[in-house]
């Protein structure tokens, strides 16, 4: 298993109230060598419209700036919300070992 555990995500995301955008949740630090995500992830999230989860057919950037591996990530669709409010989301996803993985993050509404 890798250094770091840590189930929460290492900054909030952010979008304005009227944006629909496309979030990436990066497992790599939660899977072990050769480990990848798979089945059907799932976002637990209330007041805030949530969509099209799905394990990353395509590399993209963490949080942190560093490249996300195909099959180590969640995308997910997150659209509407109020200002200004934090919202908690729950990323939920087997791995190919045969574990269920979840990395909890602060998704936060501002307009201003």
């Amino acid at each position: 298993m890798s250094a770091s555990l840590s189930t929460s995500a290492s900054l909030p995301k952010a979008k304005h109230s009227t944006e629909s955008l496309l979030f990436g949740v990066d497992f790599t630090k939660l899977l072990a060598a050769g480990e990848t995500l798979t089945g059907t992830p799932s976002v637990g999230a209330s007041g805030i419209a949530v969509s099209g989860a799905a394990i990353n057919a395509q590399a993209f950037a963490n949080d942190d700036g560093a490249t996300v591996a195909v099959g180590a990530g969640v995308q997910f669709r997150a659209g509407g919300g109020t200002s200004p409010t934090d919202y908690i989301l729950t990323v939920t996803c087997g791995t190919s070992a045969g574990n269920t993985r979840t990395v909890v993050c602060t998704l936060q509404v501002r307009d201003s």
